[in-house]
Parts: structure tokens; sequence; C-alpha cells
């Protein structure tokens, strides 16, 4: 008895209802990964097919909490699928009986945050909630690094956001010349997400992005204030999404 309260007690500290999306070509390890993840009330959508299963995350990308995914896939292998779906905001495990380190490294740098060697093991499915955490807790990194620049912007100067998201400097001295307006294009912001993406969320400060960009009349003030406006953009959109 006394066996059994230690587990439950175990279980219940884990977080439940996680959305994992499992995708691998052997239908017997999709049906362990769900089994092991439903014994911790996990929910599961399986795939056999890469392609597809990208499809599924580009409809359900603000539902699905998680990837885990074989690195060896016909037709879009975890490679080419990491590469293509860097933009969405989803902790992406690997897994493969490839236990090389140029196969881990490739992946690692393509935005995995995990690499699984096969046969998986159930305490390693059981801990993927981690990554959902972590990847919480680097968004409010992110969110304090914004403040904390905001906070040491220039107080003679502010900026004013134009509703088709121009962005223009007025200098408080009134003798001072205005320094050129910058005008956020898709191009421009092509750029911004690239270098965002780049950093990674948890070192995306208005100073190291700006570097990347390396933009002509494109100062750090101009890249702190777009990541202020970027990131509430996306938690508002996110938080709509969820609520409906």
């Amino acid at each position: 008895m006394g066996k059994i309260s230690s587990e439950k007690k175990v279980f219940s500290e884990y977080p439940s209802n996680l959305k994992v999306l499992a995708i691998d070509t052997d239908p017997i390890v999709l049906e362990f990964i769900k089994k092991v993840c439903n014994e911790y009330c996990y929910e599961v959508i399986t795939c056999t097919e890469s392609l597809s299963a990208a499809i599924i995350l580009q409809e359900k990308k603000s539902t699905i909490d998680l990837i885990l995914m074989e690195v060896h896939m016909p037709h879009m292998d975890g490679y080419e699928f990491l590469l293509t779906t860097q933009e969405i905001n989803v902790p992406k495990l690997m897994m493969s009986f490839d236990d090389s380190k140029k196969s881990v490294m490739k992946t690692i740098k393509l935005g995995a945050c995990d690499y699984m060697i096969k046969p998986l093991h159930e305490d390693r499915l059981r801990n993927m909630w981690t990554h959902v955490v972590r990847k919480s807790m680097n968004e409010d990194k992110m969110r304090k690094n914004i403040r904390n620049s905001l906070e040491d912007d220039n107080q003679n100067s502010r900026f004013v956001f134009s509703s088709s998201d121009e962005i223009s400097r007025e200098v408080g001295n009134a003798g001072q010349s205005k320094k050129p307006r910058v005008v956020w294009t898709t191009d421009l912001h092509g750029k911004f997400v690239k270098a965002v993406n780049q950093l990674g969320l948890e070192n995306a400060v208005p100073n190291k992005i700006q570097q990347l960009m390396n933009t002509p009349h494109l100062t750090r003030n101009h890249v702190a204030s777009h990541l202020q406006v970027s990131f509430l953009v996306h938690l508002i959109f996110h938080s709509c999404i969820c609520s409906k």
C-alpha cells in the first residue's frame, strides 16, 4: 500500500493534459509512446508521415505543446522538418536509433531541444513536460529583457507607432535634427524574425538583434520597440486562439 501511495504522490506532481504530436513510421513505437503518455494524462496525436505531420502542426500549432519525431523519416526527414518549422515556437524532441554525434548535433543546431536514443524509455517520455516549462521560462525571460531594455532607453526620446507599423523617433531637444524614420516593411520584419530565431528567445536582446540585422539607420531603440510590439502581438494572438 505504501508503494502505491508513493507512486500516486509522484504521479500527481506531473502536469497533465499536455498535447504531444508523435511522428514515426513504426506503429509499434507510436503505440508505446501513446501508452506511456496516456498513463500520465498526456494527449497524443500520432502520425506516420512527416508531410502530414507538418500540415497538422500548421493547423494545430496553438494547441500542440510538444513534438516528438523520428529523425530518419521518408519524404521529409527530421532535419528538413526542423528547418521548415523553425518559426513555430513548439519544443521539438527528436528520436532515433542513430546515436552518432553528427546526427545529434545537427538536430540541436536546427532547433531541437532534445534527442532520444531508441529504444525509448518511459522516464524520458514522462519528463517531456520539462521542455514545455523551459519554453515558458524562456518567454518570461524574454519579456524581462524587453522591459529592461526599454527602461534603459534615452529619456529624451520616445517612439510613436502608427497603424501601418511605422516607427518614427522624436527627439526631445527641438534644436536637434530628427533621425531618419524607419518603416518596418515585410522584408525588414523578416530580417528581424530571422535574427530572433537565430539567437533564440532567451538571448534575443535588442543589441544582438541589431548587430545581426546589420541595417543602416536602424538603432537599438528601433529594435527594442519593435521587439516589444512583436512580442505583445504574439501574446495577444495566442491568448485569443486559446480562448476560442
